[in-house]
């Protein structure tokens, strides 16, 4: 069973571009952990501050290694979006 994440998010007043090259670096990494099957963020054409992350998983051990390594990552100096909400969705692939 895969699992997508659908991740909402803005960057702070000022902080689009830190946002912007922090989010680029993240994305080269985790597109490399076992079980990504996708991580991309993208980014809103009438609100260039407003950005989505489209996460897929292909299993919820490789999700969980995943959150397990952020957890192990030290803090941010400084904080530079917030996060609005996530949706989660399971799934089967069809043959």
């Amino acid at each position: 069973m895969g699992i997508r994440l659908v991740v909402s998010m803005q960057a702070l007043p000022g902080k689009r571009e830190v946002f912007i090259e922090e989010s680029r670096q993240n994305a080269a990494r985790v597109q490399n952990e076992k079980g990504c099957i996708e991580f991309k963020y993208l980014q809103d054409i009438e609100d260039p501050d407003n950005f989505i992350l489209l996460e897929n998983w292909a299993d919820q051990e490789s999700l969980e290694l995943h959150w397990e390594g952020l957890r192990s990552r030290p803090p941010r100096s400084e904080e530079i979006r917030i996060m609005h909400g996530m949706e989660r969705y399971e799934y089967t692939e069809g043959n």
